[in-house]
């Protein structure tokens, strides 16, 4: 859960990375990630007071950006700019390196697109594969269902807790 922070008349939530990174993100599909970049930067020019700082425009930049590539990339740097700006007025050491941020975005993009590049290389193979299961869909279904059958008398019989327990030692 998000901290309280009151700096002058300005409230503000002091947000745990693990949270913002990880847990709510996966939570919500990845739509909390947006929220998270619009509040950060409206935080941002309310604590700098700075009127410049647009969060919608900064929002815009990561998403529809995307599509010409460059906006998100200079969106991320400029953020990470005001973090450290505001690290500095809040006299933290060692504040936020933009191009840290930049490194960190591109090898998240490549983390996500990794997969996708290599399910398009493997694409022609999984036909191939899909194919032979298209062909032997009896047998498969068959041979699923006697598994299943089997484990559930061994689980019934006591005997799958036994063999569980052995593989154990």
């Amino acid at each position: 859960m998000a901290q309280q922070v009151v700096i002058g008349n300005e409230t503000f939530k002091r947000r745990h990375p693990v949270g913002v990174w990880l847990g709510l993100p996966l939570i919500t599909l990845f739509i909390y990630y947006f929220v998270w970049y619009y509040k950060i930067n409206n935080e941002a020019r309310r604590y700098l007071r700075d009127p410049s700082i647009r969060p919608g425009i900064s929002l815009l930049a990561v998403t529809l950006g995307a599509f010409i590539i460059v906006p998100p990339f200079v969106s991320i740097y400029r953020t990470a700019e005001r973090v450290r700006r505001m690290q500095t007025n809040a006299q933290i050491p060692d504040g936020c390196e933009p191009w840290i941020a930049l490194l960190l975005a591109f090898v998240y993009g490549l983390g996500i697109g990794i997969p996708f590049l290599l399910v398009a290389a493997a694409f022609q193979r999984a036909v191939g594969v899909f194919s032979f299961a298209r062909r032997h869909a009896r047998l498969i279904t068959r041979v699923g269902g006697a598994m299943l059958v089997v484990v559930g008398v061994l689980q019934v019989s006591g005997a799958w807790t036994e063999a569980l327990t052995w593989l154990r030692v």
